[in-house]
């Protein structure tokens, strides 16, 4: 792997914020999707199937390069899920896509490594029950 080649943090920033970023936003046309069968976009998009989405793909990608560079892709990774975030408090009913990204951003830079049997590692850098207890949990309520 050239290793190299995102070893500076401005690379990294900017492969995460026109790279990744747009990736994993929902577009139009991963709505009619959902709309026309949900168990087949959970399936394929969330559920991680055999399938590589566009989503998928990219958060392949970020789990990649938070296992080579963990404290700098995290930083940067926490900078738009907070941005992100922010963006849906300000108008909650139009705004869910930008919480939807801050979700599948926080999972691809949290979950590091994934097995058959279900075993996961996890960055230490973020703060799961944080993020839960403050964005996640009030859905419920």
């Amino acid at each position: 792997m050239q290793v190299h080649l995102f070893d500076n943090e401005s690379t990294l920033r900017e492969v995460i914020g026109k790279i990744v970023v747009p990736n994993l936003q929902i577009r139009e046309t991963d709505e009619e999707r959902f709309e026309d069968d949900p168990a087949d976009f959970i399936m394929t998009d969330m559920e991680g199937s055999d399938s590589n989405s566009r989503r998928k793909c990219a958060q392949d990608l970020l789990k990649s390069m938070s296992r080579q560079f963990e404290s700098q892709a995290t930083s940067i990774c926490l900078e738009h899920i907070t941005t992100m975030l922010n963006d849906y408090n300000t108008d909650k009913t139009n705004k869910w896509g930008s919480k939807d990204v801050a979700i599948h951003l926080f999972l691809s830079s949290a979950v590091q490594a994934e097995s058959a049997t279900n075993k996961r590692s996890r960055n230490a850098q973020c703060n799961c029950n944080k993020i839960c207890n403050n964005f996640s949990k009030p859905i419920y309520n």
